[in-house]
């Protein structure tokens, strides 16, 4: 796959294909895979969301996620959730 449509297809899927800057390819089976661990992670992160907004402690998030706690109160900082007092 060229390096165009490879940038075309990052703007419109919103992935991070990467490429072999001398070659200008991809390796799909490593782009599959990196667009899978993005999803997952996206996902880890959805779910840290709405659990904290449903009363769930971070102690709790962080054991069932797998997320440090200072990982999770930034995720919550960049999506506007306000934080509880400890």
């Amino acid at each position: 796959m060229g390096i165009f449509r490879i940038v075309r297809l990052n703007a419109v899927t919103k992935t991070k294909i990467k490429t072999d800057k001398e070659e200008g390819v991809v390796n799909m089976c490593k782009a599959i895979d990196d667009m899978m661990k993005d999803a997952v992670e996206k996902n880890k992160e959805e779910n840290a969301i709405n659990l904290y907004k449903n009363g769930v402690s971070l102690e709790l998030i962080s054991k069932s996620l797998g997320m440090s706690i200072n990982k999770l109160k930034k995720i919550l900082t960049q999506n506007n959730v306000e934080l509880r007092a400890c």
